[in-house]
């Protein structure tokens, strides 16, 4: 389906530096979708916080190399593999159809193609199986293209209605595809279910439309977090929602963040989910519904259908910047100690797809100095 109407890059991009609402430009076209958005803009953020923080060294250890250097794949781990799939930018096209297949137990490589290129497409697993749901290209698209590790095979299944940007998760049999970006241009409220043991597909709604939203599984919970609301391309409004589906009750519930937050990340670790966007991070105990805020040394914002999210290593959440000088230090949290530190790497990488498997984070692909890279590394410190 042709994307009609106002074009998203401005919209989508500039709220996602600082999480702090922007005017956007657009431009409305009758004739023909709009061209490939520019990639992101890289700035300097103001220190967020001045306390004083320890700084670690850390280390990019190469470990291959994807088949075709790209930035901002979807990424997803399923059994012992790792997939990035498709792209936001490439030597040749701003999205790609590429999968790149990693298996962590032989340490050996594979290649695979979606069904279309395009990026900006939800990633998730649940059972043996990886989804890779909407994305954009020129045309925006409902395609749910779905790998199983178990057979190594490829299937092609569809959501409700084409869109981009949304939040996907898992819990029990069911796996969601909520929000989004819609073929109107506008933020949307629609949940598209698929029931893994009857392959049958359900959809409810959201308590409010957005995108780029924060999907956390914990307690057999799932909560949909913050996001953005996005009217035309002509307004952009930060949100605080929750959305919480209940697998016990199957039933939806709401709260709220303490501040909206736009361009989100979510990790959780123990009974607590660790949101950040900006310089901001809002720590949830969801068992006794209590929360505190921290502050990042610097602050960053985060799109999940990038393949850019916080990460767990050795009980530390990494918080890894993506967009944003300078490009070789990130924000660690030590959750037993509570200490913040400040982690460094001799090379800076913009743009990268970041995922933790098996206690490694490994990051692929992105920008060094200006310039596309097909490296995969581990992050070790």
């Amino acid at each position: 389906m042709k994307y009609q109407g106002i074009s998203y890059a401005l919209a989508f991009f500039t709220i996602m530096i600082a999480c702090h609402k922007d005017e956007v430009s657009t431009t409305t076209t009758n004739s023909s979708p709009p061209p490939p958005p520019p990639p992101p803009p890289v700035v300097n953020l103001d220190i967020c916080s001045s306390s004083s923080r320890r700084a670690i060294g850390a280390q990019l250890v190469p470990v291959g190399k994807l088949s075709q250097a790209r930035s901002g794949m979807a990424v997803v781990a399923v059994g012992n593999k790792i997939l990035f799939a498709g792209a936001w930018e490439t030597n040749n096209t701003h999205s790609s159809s590429r999968v790149d297949i990693y298996d962590v137990t032989s340490n050996s490589w594979s290649s695979a193609e979606l069904s279309e290129a395009r990026s900006h497409m939800a990633a998730v697993a649940a059972g043996n199986k990886a989804f890779f749901a909407g994305g954009m290209r020129s045309d925006m698209y409902a395609t749910v293209d779905v790998y199983d590790a178990a057979t190594n095979t490829w299937t092609v299944d569809s959501l409700s209605a084409p869109r981009y940007a949304i939040a996907a998760a898992a819990v029990g049999n069911k796996v969601f595809f909520a929000g989004g970006i819609n073929s109107k241009g506008v933020s949307s409220t629609v949940v598209d279910i698929y029931d893994l043991s009857t392959r049958a597909w359900s959809v409810m709604q959201l308590s409010a439309d957005r995108y780029n939203m924060s999907a956390i599984m914990l307690d057999n919970k799932i909560y949909f977090a913050g996001g953005s609301k996005l009217l035309y391309g002509w307004e952009d409004e930060e949100s605080n929602s929750v959305d919480i589906y209940d697998q016990a009750s199957n039933t939806w519930s709401r709260a709220a963040l303490k501040r909206p937050m736009g361009s989100i990340t979510g990790v959780a670790a123990a009974n607590k989910i660790y949101w950040a966007c900006g310089c901001n991070v809002e720590i949830n105990d969801v068992q006794s519904r209590q929360s505190e805020e921290a502050l990042l040394y610097r602050g960053s914002s985060w799109m999940s259908p990038l393949g850019q999210q916080a990460v767990i290593k050795d009980n530390k959440i990494i918080f890894f910047r993506h967009n944003t000088e300078p490009a070789n230090e990130f924000d660690i949290y030590d959750i037993a100690t509570k200490e913040w530190l400040i982690g460094q790497v001799p090379i800076g990488v913009l743009g990268t797809s970041i995922i933790s498997v098996g206690n490694t984070v490994y990051l692929a692909g992105g920008k060094i100095n200006g310039s596309l890279t097909d490296q995969v590394w581990k992050l070790e410190f």
